[in-house]
């Protein structure tokens, strides 16, 4: 079972993406952390995963 809470770091590995990448997608589509680990911002994956592949114009 994977973490329900993941950082960028691990998002873009988990996706094999670029972490320049990963922010900017969950930037686009307006992605909020959820809350920091030890001060690393983590977001939701039932929110964060699909905007990072939704198709944009």
């Amino acid at each position: 079972m994977t973490n329900r809470f993941l950082n960028v770091s691990q998002m873009a590995t988990m996706f094999d993406l670029s972490r320049p990448t990963v922010r900017t997608r969950l930037r686009t589509a307006n992605v909020q952390p959820v809350k920091k680990v030890k001060g690393v911002p983590v977001y939701n994956m039932a929110v964060a995963g699909p905007a990072l592949f939704e198709k944009r114009d």
